[in-house]
């Protein structure tokens, strides 16, 4: 098993994903007034569609408001390739 730290900081969100998803799957179910796969999908579409459509809000306007620092952090050599890492002016933090 090879961990290194960015294999770790990239399980990260993953498993905060399951972790914090898989517990409220049998409770919807069961707060269903009818409980039938079919619906449970339905809404599973339904869910994962609005938070699609969220996150890429986010991340659309996050980029038109950085942009004008985004192209020249992206084009700079010299840069981490680490795209955790946040630039705050003459410091970084990741």
């Amino acid at each position: 098993m090879n961990l290194s730290t960015s294999s770790v900081v990239n399980a990260v969100p993953f498993i905060i994903f399951l972790f914090a998803y898989q517990p409220n799957i049998p409770q919807t179910y069961n707060e269903l007034r009818v409980k039938h796969p079919d619906t449970m999908a339905s809404v599973l579409t339904r869910t994962n569609s609005i938070a699609l459509v969220v996150f890429l809000m986010v991340g659309i306007t996050g980029y038109l408001i950085f942009a004008d620092r985004a192209e020249e952090q992206l084009i700079d050599e010299s840069r981490s390739k680490n795209i955790l890492e946040a630039d705050f002016g003459n410091s970084t933090l990741i």
